[in-house]
């Protein structure tokens, strides 16, 4: 078994008292096959080594896609198909998206997932609670993943991780004290997989026409640069020519002449959806240009 040392031994921190004094952590090792830590300790008083280990939850590889559709409630649904690529070392066991408000009718692939909204973390997470396979499998690909929202798209970090535990077959009632803090750093410091994606948000009511059109030009900027949902400079660089210019028009208080422009853009979109314009970036780009053009047939700016 191949071990790649992660930290240098050995530590002496105060520490929780017991019988044989305080805890040494004399090892600790990373195994890059397996994905687990590997810890050898042991207790001041005594010369008996132990071991334990543990599985951190960014042992997963997800590739998530989003699709949005408006429903005619005025409401949005927010679908996600993800894949668990080929390098994956474990199932995919959990996917959270962090999201500022509660959405509804969240439903799951099937009954061997749970879907929940926990207001604690401000996040919507599924879990894998039933069936043998503790997740989606490596090259596996699965959805079904979704709820419905009353806010348009965004871009939000979610979540993935394979099933996370430890093992300390010595520690009766778990790790305490400094092996503790060891194991508790260990699986905050590799807690999952972060990727972006789409989540509703709510813009502030009092978010002026200009303000909402430099957001616009925000999402089309790491659509372009970042996240790889519009895939043709030449694309990226003409919608950035029409928000300029819807900008400039909205500045010159033109409103007629921003909304011309402002419907080139979603034309523009719509167009080069599926083609140069992934699924998320047509709905980033869509949805808020969409809010945007009502603000401006409104008449109003709140």
């Amino acid at each position: 078994m191949k071990y790649l040392k992660f930290i240098v031994p050995i530590l002496l921190v105060y520490t929780s008292q017991n019988v044989f004094g305080q805890q040494i952590i004399n090892q600790l090792t990373f195994d890059t096959e397996k994905g687990y830590f590997r810890i050898i300790y042991q207790w001041e008083s005594n010369d008996s080594l132990f071991t334990g280990t543990v599985m951190p939850g960014d042992n997963v590889s997800p590739r998530i896609l989003a699709d949005v559709k408006s429903l005619s409630t005025g409401q949005f649904e927010y679908s996600y198909t993800i894949n668990n690529q080929m390098d994956a070392l474990y199932p995919l066991y959990e996917f959270s998206i962090l999201l500022d408000e509660p959405v509804n009718e969240i439903l799951t692939p099937n009954n061997q997932w749970d879907g929940s909204y926990l207001s604690r973390y401000r996040e919507t997470s599924w879990a894998k609670v039933g069936g043998d396979i503790p997740g989606i499998s490596s090259g596996d690909t699965l959805n079904g993943f979704s709820y419905v929202s009353n806010g348009i798209p965004s871009i939000k970090n979610s979540y993935s991780k394979n099933y996370v535990w430890y093992s300390f077959p010595s520690e009766p009632q778990g790790p305490t004290g400094r092996l503790g803090e060891v194991v508790d750093s260990l699986l905050t410091l590799k807690s999952g997989v972060l990727k972006k994606t789409l989540g509703p948000w709510s813009p502030n009511p009092t978010m002026n026409l200009i303000s909402f059109t430099d957001s616009l030009e925000t999402f089309r900027y790491r659509s372009c640069e970042e996240l790889g949902w519009i895939t043709n400079q030449g694309i990226c660089n003409s919608l950035q020519v029409k928000l300029r210019n819807v900008r400039r028009h909205l500045e010159r208080d033109k409103p007629k002449q921003a909304r011309n422009v402002l419907h080139a853009f979603i034309n523009q979109v719509e167009a080069q959806r599926g083609k140069h314009i992934t699924e998320e970036g047509y709905a980033l780009l869509y949805f808020n240009a969409e809010y945007l053009l009502d603000k401006l047939d409104s008449g109003k700016e709140d």
